[in-house]
């Protein structure tokens, strides 16, 4: 306990890197607040006919042509067929095209047997907040052919009955009418990004401040102070890791509190809040391991300063936090699977763009990932504890 509350002494004299981190990380939430407010959502003066959409048609049949022709009536459309998957969604990236369908062979025999088949699409993050118009758009036109199919007329005579009862239809309309979706849809975009962001925050944050703090703690004076106390190492590293902890939940909880309050009308916090809050939670564990590791070399500083953004940044970027991992390639990806971070984005990727996500959300992949991260932090933990003892013998 002696220890414990000696940490906590030492963390009061390094305020200084504990607000600057403090202030970035409340910088970094007013940023997200603020840049996604025109981020691809068309305002009441824009048309429909400024999206480019892409569409891979392998049914080839009367609806799906129908369904392309409807939507080329407000929209710019461009035959994607015969492009690998990595040509796809470089183009979407680089916004050549805004939105990728895809008709899967079989699809309107499907849905005269009455069954629902999905139309696949592929959409870019500044894109992904208004696919619902065209994923409406399809839903509504399908409604009208199987009612018209219903009615006795033929896969032919539905189509060209619900071209005609869609005509004068403004895809927009919805849109701008229902500004409170539109409004839903940029926080959504923002939650998703605090969620993925928090983990590279919280990250430099604790290696970074509260890792100084650890240094101090390791300066020579107070280690030969400490060593006179029968106190074993393993209980010191733990100490520090506790004190560490404590700092960093403070840190989940002020994060936790603004995605909820700020986010309480999006999908992400009303239906998935605890499988979020549950693997940043194993990600501040894993920060304060890490921190605890390196902390037990003899290192200055600046050099813990150039190993938190280095591994911080290296992570991040390899991992998807910055970028959603389905336009990553997959051989840094592979590479990324080695990190912690990965284990929190492929979740969260899941979540709000469960189309793109490289898995299917589930409660087996979240708790596999979860798991994996606290491995990942039980081993820093005992590999910082072997360097404190190699230090001590040596």
């Amino acid at each position: 306990m002696h220890l414990y509350k000696h940490f906590f002494r030492l963390i009061g004299k390094n305020k200084s890197g504990i607000i600057l981190y403090s202030i970035i990380f409340v910088a970094m939430i007013l940023c997200l607040t603020v840049a996604p407010k025109d981020n691809g959502a068309p305002s009441a003066e824009v048309e429909l006919s400024a999206y480019e959409i892409g569409y891979i048609d392998a049914d080839n049949s009367v609806l799906s042509r129908g369904i392309l022709e409807y939507l080329a009536e407000n929209n710019v459309l461009t035959d994607m067929s015969g492009r690998s998957e990595d040509s796809v969604k470089t183009l979407i990236y680089f916004e050549t095209v805004h939105y990728v369908l895809e008709f899967e062979a079989g699809y309107e025999e499907k849905t005269d047997r009455g069954e629902r088949p999905s139309v696949k699409y592929t959409a870019g993050l500044s894109t992904s907040a208004h696919t619902f118009l065209i994923n409406d758009a399809i839903e509504k036109y399908v409604k009208n052919y199987t009612a018209f199919l219903q009615l006795g007329k033929t896969p032919e005579e539905a189509v060209a009955a619900t071209r005609d009862s869609l005509k004068k239809t403004a895809l927009v309309k919805r849109y701008i009418e229902e500004g409170k979706e539109k409004k839903e849809s940029r926080k959504e975009i923002v939650i998703y990004n605090l969620c993925n962001f928090f983990s590279y925050v919280s990250f430099g944050a604790i290696v970074l401040c509260l890792g100084g703090v650890l240094l101090t703690n390791s300066k020579e004076k107070i280690v030969k102070r400490i060593q006179t106390s029968p106190v074993s190492e393993s209980r010191k590293v733990l100490s520090e890791f506790l004190g560490t902890f404590s700092a960093g939940m403070v840190l989940l909880v002020f994060f936790s509190v603004f995605i909820c309050i700020f986010g309480a009308e999006t999908q992400m916090i009303r239906q998935h809040f605890l499988p979020i809050f549950l693997l940043e939670f194993a990600i501040i564990v894993f920060d304060c391991s890490f921190a605890v590791f390196v902390s037990g070399f003899d290192l200055k500083e600046g050099t813990l300063s150039i190993i938190s953004n280095v591994v911080g940044l290296s992570m991040s970027f390899i991992s998807g936090v910055f970028v959603p991992q389905y336009l990553i390639g997959k051989s840094v990806l592979r590479v990324g699977k080695l990190t912690p971070f990965y284990r929190l984005c492929v979740i969260t990727d899941s979540l709000f763009e469960p189309q793109n996500s490289i898995i299917s959300y589930s409660t087996e992949n979240l708790l596999v990932s979860f798991g994996i991260i606290l491995l990942f932090a039980i081993s820093l933990l005992l590999a910082g504890m072997l360097v404190r003892k190699q230090r001590k013998n040596a």
